[in-house]
Formats: structure tokens, C-alpha cells, sequence
């Protein structure tokens, strides 16, 4: 049984949708992408639900708010633990090669 229930913010839901429009229509690979996505998300469910002490955002801005990250192929996951709550709000999902400091300003 997991310890901590895992949500997903509205930004992490379309992070994740536009790692699957991107591989599907630049990459023309729907099942490829269809996979990836369903894996990156099954895997950030398993991983914080019953492990969500990741190391704090190397942004000292972000590890002030309390958000976390941890990386899941090549995607970087932020995130925050609410203990009294049992929860794990992922808030971004972002591909490593970008410039995700940018992107949360």
C-alpha cells in the first residue's frame, strides 16, 4: 500500500501532454509516445508514493518552496511533499536538455 497519494497539477498534466504531442507529430511516433508518457507517469506514482524524499531543487528560489525534484528517463519531475496531508503535488515535468529554471520564473 502506498504511503503518500500522488497529484498532478494542471502545468505537470501538460508537461506530459506535450511530451506525447511532440514525439507523435514531430517524431511521428503515437505509440512511442503514448508509452513514454504512460511509463514517465506510472513511474513517478510507484517512485513518490512510497519514496517521495527526493533532494531539494538545485534553485535555491525553488528549494525555499519547498519543492523537490528527482529525474525519470530523461525528464526532470518538481514536486512537493505536504507530510500532513500524505500528499506528493508534482508541479513540472520538464525534459533535462531545457532550460527549466527559465521556464519557472
Amino acid at each position: 500500500m502506498a504511503n503518500y497519494k500522488v497529484i498532478f497539477t494542471k502545468p505537470a498534466k501538460n508537461d506530459l501532454d506535450g511530451v506525447y504531442r511532440y514525439i507523435s507529430e514531430q517524431a511521428m511516433m503515437p505509440a512511442t509516445a503514448l508509452k513514454l508518457t504512460e511509463n514517465i507517469k506510472n513511474e513517478i506514482d510507484y517512485y513518490l508514493s512510497y519514496m517521495p524524499y527526493h533532494p531539494f531543487a538545485d534553485d535555491n528560489r525553488l528549494a525555499k518552496k519547498g519543492i523537490r525534484k528527482m529525474v525519470v528517463k530523461k525528464y526532470l519531475v518538481l514536486f512537493i511533499v505536504f507530510e500532513k496531508e500524505r500528499t506528493v503535488s508534482v508541479e513540472r515535468i520538464i525534459h533535462g536538455a531545457r532550460d527549466w529554471e527559465g521556464l519557472l520564473t
